[in-house]
Formats: C-alpha cells, structure tokens, sequence
C-alpha cells in the first residue's frame, strides 16, 4: 500500500509548481492501521508516565511518527522526539 501510494504521489506530483497530498486506501486499512497505533502508543505513554522510564519504539515511517506525535501531545506527562536518518526512524517517548 506505501508502494502504490509513493508512485501515486510521484505521479501526480511531477508539476512542482502544483503539490498534491495522495492517500492510498483499502477497505478502511489505514484508518484500522492508524486506531491501532493510537491505542499501543496511548498505552506505552501511560508506562513511561507511571514507570518514569523512557521507551524508544520500533522503526516508524513518517507518517506513523506524525500519529504518534499527535497521540503524545494529547497526554500530558510525557513527551516525543524523533531520532534516527532516512526515511524510517524511531520515536522515543519520555516522561516529563
């Protein structure tokens, strides 16, 4: 699903002047996708705000940083930042 959306993007994208955001989806994929990932980070964040003990996730396209971003802002106590090159990266998640 990535693929196909990358080479949409790059399609639909050949006019620079012009940027268009392309979303690829199937049968509710992404959005099952994105619940899912909001419901393991809300649960990650509440340990490291109990715990007091930061935690570094697996390796996340950027797209999934921005929902954990998104997810990490919504609770206080804790906070993300992104570490790593490329297009794939980790997020760590501390207490505040």
């Amino acid at each position: 699903l990535e693929a196909i959306q990358s080479l949409a993007y790059m399609i639909a994208n050949n006019d620079e002047a012009h940027w268009k955001r392309i979303i690829v989806d199937v049968d509710g994929y992404r959005r099952k996708k994105e619940d899912k990932t909001r419901e393991m980070i809300e649960d990650i964040a509440y340990n490291v705000r109990r715990s007091r003990k930061p935690y570094l996730t697996p390796l996340y396209s950027a797209s999934e940083r921005r929902i954990i971003h998104m997810v990490i802002q919504e609770i206080d106590g804790v906070s993300s930042e992104s570490e790593g090159e490329g297009m794939y990266k980790r997020v760590w998640i501390r207490p505040e």
